[in-house]
């Protein structure tokens, strides 16, 4: 039980932290040819800080649910049974996917549309929409994400072959396996965001109405192909390399960190 209790706390400590990054993150990725910069401000100017805290609550509640299974199965795997750490790591990315993608679906409508109600989406689309929309792409952004993850393990132990030095193997491995899962799991981001928002595109401009008919991923590429060239999926990767690190790091050390806390108390 403690392994959850660690992997959910971690998620809410990472999520509060990093949820400003989050929402800039989806917005660049819809106005991909928008300066990040004037972005930022234009979003400032206009609403205000709170408004990048805006979807927090269903981030969170995200994070009770998605960080508790992936985390917690992760290293409930990982540190009880011994599971290979890249084994743990994809059951639990899968684990959590599967249950959580109707939250996640959620915040992406909470992030780009003003008049969001979860009341009004459940009235207005298909259970199956709910439930499935984007679940492939979640499949393998969290699968990759948390191979990064996995790969701390490993990472730490071929440090360990070379350095004494706790600190800095840790945080090393810690670094390297956080920018893995950036680096792996960016295209699945992107189009897992175009598939949830269900954006058309006509003549080469967005449309950013509610749509119910959901997008297919020859669609999806062919959004991404008119908006920003798929060859260059990755032009948003400085801001999705802010957002997906940090939430990485600090949910790798949080794990590091509760778990000796917890330990301490069981003594």
């Amino acid at each position: 039980m403690d392994s959850y209790i660690i992997g959910c706390l971690s998620g809410l400590t990472a999520t509060t932290l990093v949820q400003p990054i989050d929402y800039i993150k989806v917005q660049s990725q819809l106005n991909p040819s928008v300066n990040k910069l004037n972005l930022f401000k234009n979003i400032y100017k206009t609403y205000g800080f709170r408004e990048f805290y805006r979807g927090i609550n269903i981030a969170l509640m995200r994070q009770c649910v998605y960080g508790t299974i992936r985390l917690g199965l992760f290293k409930d795997l990982k540190d009880n049974h011994k599971v290979n750490p890249i084994n743990a790591a994809v059951i639990a990315a899968v684990a959590g996917t599967l249950v959580n993608n109707p939250i996640d679906y959620f915040l992406v409508k909470k992030q780009t549309e003003n008049n969001f109600s979860i009341k009004n989406i459940i009235k207005n689309e298909k259970i199956n929409t709910i439930l499935f929309t984007g679940l492939k792409y979640n499949l393998l952004r969290a699968i990759s994400i948390n191979i990064g993850f996995g790969c701390k393990t490993i990472y730490e132990n071929k440090l360990k072959n070379n350095f004494n030095n706790d600190l800095f193997i840790k945080s090393s491995s810690i670094l390297t396996a956080s920018i893995t899962s950036a680096v792996i799991s960016m295209p699945f981001d992107v189009m897992r965001t175009y598939s949830q928002k269900n954006i058309p595109i006509i003549n080469n401009l967005i449309i950013l109405n509610n749509v119910n008919k959901n997008l297919n991923t020859v669609s999806i590429i062919k959004n991404i192909n008119l908006l920003s060239s798929f060859k260059n999926i990755y032009n948003t990767f400085p801001i999705y390399f802010m957002r997906i690190t940090p939430h990485s790091i600090i949910s790798l050390a949080c794990l590091d960190i509760y778990t000796s806390i917890f330990n301490k108390l069981k003594k």
